[in-house]
């Protein structure tokens, strides 16, 4: 009889503990996070007001060949900003893992410095789904009280604007609903497995605090 191979989860070199299993793994999709996470089209769209503000100003007090050769610099630094967006999207993209796990959620991410993130199911104390017009989205951890994770550390999964309580955000997924349906799932069976005080089936997250998912109405 051949014996149980333990699982593990991409990019992390330790196999998960004897019994736990692997609910749902994936990475943030690099383009989703150039524009929802770094914002490249705010950039682009910055860098073409300046341009075409300066093309106004100086269009008839620089000689054309000087004009035309500034013109021509200013875009190719506009391009070079954008496609800079783009391979640091690339890279987190490529070396960040998002898992769930019915025990917690990994977040395992770190270009230079790889680092494994691990939230317990039993701390999170709700999550809130994002919907992009794109139909890609991004879910948001609350944990409870007396447990954080740094700002830092998290980051570039981590909710914007939520410095003093830092809260880990899966980017970037194609598919943000069915990833939200399976934490929601995990953190039920775990309550229940547990004997914590079962979710309710609403899923607004002011009126469930352990809810495993809120739906924002907002899309953005």
């Amino acid at each position: 009889m051949n014996p149980k191979v333990a699982e593990r989860i991409d990019g992390i070199e330790h196999p998960l503990p004897d019994g736990e299993r692997v609910r749902w793994q994936g990475r943030p999709r690099a383009a989703l996070l150039a524009v929802h996470a770094f914002h490249v089209r705010a950039v682009l769209v910055y860098f073409l007001v300046i341009v075409a503000l300066w093309s106004v100003r100086y269009a008839g007090e620089l000689a054309k060949a000087q004009w035309i050769t500034m013109f021509t610099a200013q875009l190719a630094l506009a391009g070079i900003v954008v496609v800079a967006i783009y391979l640091l999207s690339w890279l987190v993209a490529r070396t960040s893992v998002y898992a769930i796990t019915d025990r917690r959620v990994v977040v395992h991410t770190g270009i230079a410095f790889p680092m494994t993130i691990n939230v317990p199911l039993k701390v999170i104390e709700s999550a809130a789904l994002k919907r992009f017009r794109d139909g890609s989205g991004e879910i948001a951890l609350t944990l409870e009280a007396g447990d954080r994770v740094a700002f830092l550390a998290l980051w570039p999964h981590a909710r914007p604007r939520h410095f003093k309580v830092p809260q880990p955000l899966l980017r970037a997924l194609p598919k943000s609903e069915e990833v939200g349906q399976i934490l929601q799932q995990a953190v039920h069976e775990f309550a229940e497995r547990e004997g914590l005080p079962l979710p309710s089936s609403n899923v607004d997250i002011d009126a469930t605090p352990r809810s495993a998912l809120a739906h924002d109405p907002a899309v953005v």
